[in-house]
């Protein structure tokens, strides 16, 4: 994937996503999170360790799905049938039949995305979100924590 400093929200390439490029990407994403935590809620910094990772790895799942539909909307117009998979990556049936080495698994993953794609795609083209409505909405999930133990 490119660098990040390259990337410009207008101009960049979506490419197609591999299993490993998306674990990679999840990772610092997931670094992210926590910094992103730290540095926008000061009472994130009074938290525990382990009170941190478990409203990151809560809030990363949620943001993930979240995030996907709206940028799916937002850059795949030209694409019904993609939708993006982590970073700057799509995916799409095509690319779920190797995604993973078990068949099962990408059989599984393709019928998935031919029942999902059409149905996220659609959610959030109605929703028709601003940029500013999608920031409020992550702020406010990232602090959701009524369902963790």
């Amino acid at each position: 994937p490119p660098h990040p400093l390259e990337m410009n929200e207008d101009d960049f390439t979506p490419i197609p996503a591999t299993q490993s490029s998306c674990d990679h990407a999840n990772r610092i994403f997931l670094s992210s999170l926590l910094h992103f935590g730290t540095s926008a809620f000061p009472e994130f910094n009074q938290l525990s360790k382990e009170e941190k990772w478990t409203i990151v790895a809560h809030f990363f799942y949620r943001f993930r799905i979240f995030e996907i539909g709206y940028r799916s909307d937002k850059r795949l117009q030209d694409h019904p049938d993609r939708t993006f998979h982590c970073y700057t990556m799509y995916l799409d049936t095509d690319i779920a039949r190797n995604f993973y080495q078990d068949d099962a698994a990408n059989r599984c993953m393709r019928k998935s995305l031919q029942r999902d794609i059409p149905t996220n795609r659609d959610r959030f083209h109605r929703l028709n979100m601003h940029h500013e409505e999608f920031l409020a909405v992550i702020i406010l999930m990232f602090w959701d924590i009524g369902t963790l133990s």
